[in-house]
This record gives C-alpha cells, sequence and structure tokens, in this order.
C-alpha cells in the first residue's frame, strides 16, 4: 500500500491525495503505513437522509442497502471513525453534510487548513456554486462525474418521501450518535 501511495504522490507531483474511502478500516490501516500523512475528514449526514438514499440508490446502478442495515451501518461506521481520530491522534475534522451545504466554500477552506493546503485558485464562482474539474472517483453518488459550473444545494427528498415507519426506526436505532452529531428527533 505504501508504494502505491508513493507512487500517486510521485505521479501527482507532491499533491495532497484524496482518498474518499467510506470504510474506516481503510483509514485505520493507512494510519499505520510509513511515510503517509493521514488526516481524516469526517463526513456525517443526518442518518435518516443516509438510510433513505442507501435505500434508493438503483437508478445510479448500484446496490441498495435495507433501512435497517443502512442505519446499523451509518452508527458503526461513524462510532468507528471517531474512535480512529482519537486512538491514532490524527488531525480530524467532523463536517456535517448540512454544514457544507449552508456554507460550501468555509467548509472547503476548514478542510485545506486541516491539510495545511494553500490551493493556487479557489474552484468557487460564489459561496455555492463551484466550478467541478474532472476527477478520478469510481465509485458513489453519480453528482461526482459532473464538471463546470455545480451549484451545491440539499438532496432533502427524504424529509418528505421516506415512509414515516422507516424513519421512526432509523431514528431509534441511530438515536444515540443522532443526538450527539445534534439531530433532531
Amino acid at each position: 500500500m505504501a508504494k502505491l501511495y508513493r507512487a500517486i504522490h510521485h505521479h501527482q507531483k507532491g499533491a495532497v491525495i484524496v482518498d474518499d474511502s467510506l470504510h474506516p478500516g481503510y483509514a485505520y490501516l493507512l494510519s499505520g503505513v510509513a511515510n503517509v500523512k493521514l488526516h481524516v475528514v469526517h463526513i456525517v449526514r443526518d442518518p435518516r437522509g443516509t438510510a433513505y438514499s442507501w435505500a434508493h440508490r438503483q437508478k445510479q446502478g448500484l446496490g441498495t442497502y435495507p433501512i435497517k442495515d443502512s442505519a446499523l451501518g451509518w452508527t458503526l461506521r461513524n462510532v468507528v471513525t471517531e474512535l480512529l481520530g482519537w486512538q491514532r491522534s490524527l488531525p480530524y475534522l467532523r463536517v456535517k453534510y448540512e454544514d457544507f451545504v449552508q456554507q460550501p466554500q468555509a467548509t472547503v477552506d476548514a478542510v485545506l487548513k486541516l491539510a495545511q493546503v494553500t490551493p493556487r485558485h479557489s474552484p468557487f464562482r460564489s459561496p455555492s456554486q463551484v466550478d467541478l474539474g474532472i476527477t478520478h472517483s469510481v465509485f458513489g453518488n453519480s453528482d461526482r462525474l459532473k464538471t463546470g459550473p455545480t451549484t451545491i444545494h440539499f438532496s432533502e427528498g427524504w424529509r418528505q418521501q421516506m415512509d414515516p415507519a422507516e424513519k421512526r426506526q432509523v431514528t431509534l436505532l441511530t438515536l444515540p450518535m443522532l443526538l450527539h452529531y445534534g439531530y433532531r428527533l
């Protein structure tokens, strides 16, 4: 793994490597790799929005997950990610999805500060519109393939479209962490 990251770092002429793995176990492995200076940006979203999204991913050609599995997975991933930052004493920043959407430029600036990076130019046209370039992302939401001017906006369809019983189930299964992150019941 160290050879791969060194090769990427060399090919990108020393640029910061952003690995957007959703699995904290992978970050844990990276934290033990020599010469990898790992910073953790922990992105958290309301678990009900996450569960709804993961249950309705077929449009994007991705597998779906039952609501219960999404809720339990959300809790596990977030607990382990927090423990990783604490146990390994890594530079750590928690970013709530909702805060990012409300203030994307300020949030990106905080991430850059954590990584000790000063960009040559800002991709932001305004506080909520960004020029997206080509990336090398291979997995995730189809929005990752967009390029050019893009307005950052909430994806909050779950609030109206999610079955009330499923909302209650996710709320109960994630309650301690939901409250820990300041989400409302």
